[in-house]
């Protein structure tokens, strides 16, 4: 019984494949799968695979929908283009930040941190700076 594996949203999947019986799935846990051993042994941990053939329906106030609506009518487009656009760029800011917080955890561990005295003395500089411009 050969082992596959296949890389999916960086989790490992493994299935077994045998020509006598399909893989059933017995129960769903946390994101997983978790199917009995073909030998009849310990369940085997699968990652889960998941398709997408539906489209995700959004509820919206009839405020915001109308606000939504206004603002696709001064720009020339159609809402849901809007709505595509909002959504891609909060996914975009949301991998932005966690890798931002990753690199400063790094730093940290790293020992690259300022101590108190020095962010007050760069602050009163930038403070400084910015006042004596005209």
């Amino acid at each position: 019984m050969p082992l596959q594996g296949k890389q999916h949203y960086g989790m490992e999947r493994k299935s077994r494949t045998t020509d006598k019986m399909p893989l059933r799935v017995n129960r769903r846990y946390k994101g997983r799968l978790a199917a009995p051993d073909r030998a009849g042994g310990d369940a085997v941990d699968l990652a889960c695979e998941v398709e997408y053939t539906d489209r995700m329906e959004v509820k919206l106030t009839p405020e915001l929908e109308a606000k939504l609506d206004g603002i696709a009518a001064q720009q020339g487009r159609d809402a849901q283009s809007l709505v595509k656009e909002a959504v891609e760029r909060l996914v975009g800011y949301d991998e932005w930040f966690v890798r931002e917080v990753e690199k400063g955890l790094e730093q940290i561990e790293d020992g690259e941190v300022l101590g108190h005295e020095e962010v007050g003395a760069r602050l009163e500089k930038l403070l400084n700076e910015k006042q004596s411009k005209p």
